[in-house]
């Protein structure tokens, strides 16, 4: 790599003490010399000189500080990835359990009612026990509940599991009960339905006979 051997910038210069000024700085406009305050004021000039060696340090020194700079805003970006992925899966957690909650206090309701004598809660409370030993009638039935909302709060993505759930169990009409879930849903809904389905038989392999 070639360098040019010196530098030249123009500046002020006094005739009768030698006194400098740069015109790119304070003195760059005097009319007189601050020192002796003579007025005999001409451009000259000078060479400042810089080594090739010099040169190169500062080159090598511009690098390095890219390269830090580089390397500093992988690492902001990484850690903003991280704080990105740790909040996404925060909110799983959080919509997972405020599900589990929903699901759990809609038992507990219904079973509070039907052991005061409720008859639309007995008849709910029996269906969800049937259901979680796999009987797609039951299964099919509670897709009806879900999806009108009769005993618990309305919810097409959990009335649409049931009904897929019923109909991996054999059950003809869930199938297209199913899909006419499906039409009052979006789907994004749909995926969650299916997601949810997993989760469901997980937590409860007699879901599936």
């Amino acid at each position: 790599m070639n360098f040019p051997s010196s530098d030249s910038h123009e500046i002020k210069k006094c005739k009768d003490c030698g006194t400098t000024f740069n015109m790119n700085f304070k003195y760059g406009r005097a009319t007189k010399c601050s020192y002796c305050g003579s007025t005999n004021i001409s451009k000259a000039s000078v060479t400042f000189d810089v080594t090739k060696k010099e040169r190169f340090v500062l080159f090598g020194i511009l690098i390095a500080v890219g390269l830090i700079l580089v390397f500093l805003e992988k690492e902001r970006s990484a850690e903003a990835a991280e704080v990105a992925e740790t909040k996404a899966k925060l909110d799983a957690q959080i919509e997972a359990a405020n599900k589990a909650f929903a699901a759990n206090k809609a038992f507990a309701v219904n079973k509070v009612k039907a052991e005061a004598g409720d008859i639309d809660a007995q008849w709910t409370l029996e269906l969800w026990y049937d259901a979680g030993r796999g009987d797609a009638g039951a299964q099919n039935t509670l897709r009806a509940v879900y999806a009108t909302g009769r005993g618990v709060e309305q919810n097409y993505v959990t009335a649409y599991a049931w009904a897929s759930i019923a109909a991996a169990n054999g059950n003809q009409r869930a199938e297209d009960n199913k899909n006419k879930v499906a039409n009052n849903m979006t789907p994004d809904q749909i995926a969650e339905a299916e997601e949810l389905v997993k989760e469901m038989v997980k937590k409860n392999p007699k879901l599936l006979n």
